[in-house]
């Protein structure tokens, strides 16, 4: 009986114990890393779509204080991103959490396109285009090194679907 008294008194913990101890550290650790790095990425698409939001809110600031910069009826105006930045609508991307943004401040806006033709140049922009009287912005963000992060698409309907991110 005095054996028995002695044991439950003991200090300490067992091998047993320790490993399952462990083990549970691993379980947890196991499931939070690949949460973590959802986290991460979508924080990062979430910072491209607000710099495409800041993009259009700098587009529509630049169309209302310049006169005759809304393209007319059935047309596009493109601007872009470099020429926000040298007219000081915007300041320059200098990263994003991946690459720097495409943006030769040296580009100008072109007004009253009836077509599309900057859709494929490796050009980071925003396009406003009236349909009827219903102004329309499009977004599109290419990183320096042409790599297509956000295809050309209308600026309410981006989600995270749309961003590609590139790793290095």
């Amino acid at each position: 009986m005095g054996k028995a008294l002695h044991h439950q008194n003991e200090k300490g913990i067992t091998l047993i114990e320790l490993l399952a101890v462990i083990v549970i550290l691993g379980i947890v650790a196991a499931i939070a890393v690949p949460a973590i790095g959802n986290l991460i990425e979508n924080a990062k698409k979430d910072a491209i779509i607000a710099n495409a939001q800041n993009m259009v809110d700098a587009t529509r600031l630049l169309s209302v204080s310049k006169s005759g910069f809304s393209p007319s009826d059935g047309h596009m105006t493109f601007v872009p991103l470099g020429y926000l930045v040298s007219e000081g609508y915007m300041n320059k991307f200098s990263k994003h959490g991946l690459e720097v943004y495409a943006q030769n401040t040296q580009d100008q806006p072109t007004k009253n396109h009836v077509d599309t033709n900057w859709t494929n140049e490796n050009n980071t922009y925003v396009v406003i285009e009236n349909n009827g009287g219903k102004i329309e912005y499009y977004v599109r963000i290419v990183l320096h090194n042409n790599h297509l992060v956000l295809p050309y698409k209308n600026i309410n309907d981006v989600n995270r679907d749309d961003i590609t991110l590139h790793n290095y």
